[in-house]
């Protein structure tokens, strides 16, 4: 009866210690900020890397945005001229993979992650896409991870007019490629327009894709641990 008991005794302290090592850690340890050409920006650990969490707004020739929270807007010419602390650099095409592998393991047909509802709902700052106060409180953003993504939309270059602001929000990445032999580079995005997302009127959706020439998009930083 005694041994019974230590045998129940030892399965209940293995079965713990298994429950405690399987327990996964947070994605988002802790915060804090870096100074870029004289400014200050909020910072946030996603998994191994540092992400600045709001949007770039100095460098030489950047392209000033209709709303101070989106910051400015960025051709990758323009991004690839300012200069960034020891460290730290313009996100890669990998970079954002790396960023949303910390929240799904689903990959579209060119093997980047793709994020549904509940992961661009982590990403998305909770205050500034269209249309929240009409959504079912299940799809609001929770900005959960603390990368605050504002739907800052893209910035026409030839015809200088904002397109997609509140609804979409769209980061340049340093990642080139070529589309009908066209030079094109890549973009992180999240958007509320109800794009590939199924039957849902409005929601959130990440992704990568290409940015075609001639647009500018929002910026932001990132940096190994």
């Amino acid at each position: 009866m005694k041994l019974l008991s230590l045998l129940a005794l030892l399965a209940i302290i293995f079965l713990s210690a298994c429950s405690k090592k399987n327990t996964p850690t947070p994605v988002v340890t802790n915060t804090g900020s870096v100074v870029i050409n004289g400014s200050t920006y909020p910072t946030i650990i996603i998994g191994a890397q540092t992400w600045t969490s709001l949007n770039y707004n100095g460098g030489t020739g950047s392209l000033a945005t209709s709303d101070p929270t989106y910051g400015n807007y960025y051709t990758l010419a323009q991004a690839m001229a300012i200069t960034l602390p020891t460290g730290w650099r313009i996100p890669t095409r990998t970079d954002y993979n790396n960023l949303l592998s910390n929240f799904t393991t689903t990959k579209n047909s060119s093997g980047d992650y793709t994020g549904d509802i509940s992961v661009a709902r982590a990403l998305a700052d909770t205050a500034h896409f269209h249309s929240l106060a009409s959504l079912d409180l299940t799809m609001l953003p929770t900005n959960s991870s603390g990368f605050s993504a504002y739907p800052g939309g893209e910035y026409d270059v030839t015809n200088k007019v904002f397109d997609y602001q509140v609804y979409d929000a769209t980061f340049l990445t340093s990642t080139t490629g070529t589309i009908n032999s066209t030079p094109a580079a890549y973009f992180f995005g999240i958007t509320s327009d109800g794009v590939n997302i199924g039957s849902t009127t409005f929601g959130y959706y990440a992704g990568l894709d290409f940015n075609y020439n001639p647009y500018a998009y929002s910026l932001r930083f990132v940096k190994d641990n």
